[in-house]
């Protein structure tokens, strides 16, 4: 059976570089929208716009948008013609974003912030007792009488 592969890939090794998005308002002026409007679509998806985006090979300019669960998509509309049902989501819906980003970011904040307390009440308890056991060693030291050679040591109290 002969080998596939050959173990070596053709090609110079480097990808293309994907072309940069456009966010300035001159950009997104002809499309009616800036960076992070929601825009509600003819189906009634929504995303987040995130910029301009020239299309290889096409010299046309899309815009792109981000819908929830990270896939980002281009809408092409054409320049001359109307927005063809894509259309800014009320300010009421930009400010509810917003509020839940903000809520989000106070939460992971908070849970960093009690992780941090407990990692430190562990390394107080920890100083404690090691600090106790050294404690304990040291007295043990101290009670030990010293033995000198011929005599026998007794106990300092009588057993009952």
């Amino acid at each position: 059976m002969a080998k596939k592969g050959g173990g070596k890939k053709k090609g110079g090794g480097k990808k293309a570089k994907k072309p940069q998005l456009l966010t300035s308002e001159a950009d997104l002026a002809p499309f009616g929208f800036r960076v992070k409007d929601i825009v509600s679509t003819p189906m009634g998806l929504k995303g987040t716009v995130i910029g301009v985006k020239i299309l290889p090979g096409e010299e046309r300019l899309a815009l792109m948008v981000e819908f929830p669960g990270g896939k980002v998509s281009p809408l092409e509309l054409k320049l001359h013609q109307p927005a063809l049902g894509y259309r800014k989501a009320p300010e009421s819906e930009h400010i509810w974003r917003d509020v839940c980003i903000l809520r989000e970011k106070m939460k992971l904040e908070a849970e960093e912030r009690a992780a941090a307390l407990e990692r430190q009440r562990l390394r107080m308890e920890a100083l404690a007792l090691e600090a106790a056991l050294a404690e304990k060693a040291n007295k043990k030291k101290a009670k030990k009488p010293k033995k000198v050679e011929g005599e026998e040591v007794r106990p300092e109290t009588a057993p009952v």
